[in-house]
């Protein structure tokens, strides 16, 4: 079992990102530790979560995603998921 390392660069401000993030029903996680529009950490899917939000050139947003530990087998479907997530929020912000 291992942590899984996500990292995607959104095309909007660090403070929207983390706002859609992090808005009820948006991701299924429950987080418990917030810093400013930097960092979320809590829970998603029984194993530990961290989201770092970076300030990118050109009012983008590197999101940095870690989760684990988790088992070898499940690893594909947590990434797709992720990946669908993430497809999700690009349309949220685009809406901004």
């Amino acid at each position: 079992m291992w942590d899984i390392r996500i990292t995607r660069v959104f095309a909007a401000p660090r403070a929207e990102v983390h706002r859609a993030f992090a808005a009820p029903g948006q991701i299924d996680a429950t987080f418990t530790e917030a810093s400013g529009s930097d960092l979320l950490a809590g829970e998603a899917g029984g194993m530990r979560l961290r989201v770092e939000f970076h300030d990118e050139p050109d009012d983008r947003t590197r999101l940095i995603l870690i989760q684990g530990p988790c088992p070898a087998e499940t690893e594909g479907q947590v990434r797709e998921a992720w990946s669908a997530s993430f497809t999700q929020l690009d349309k949220v912000l685009a809406r901004h």
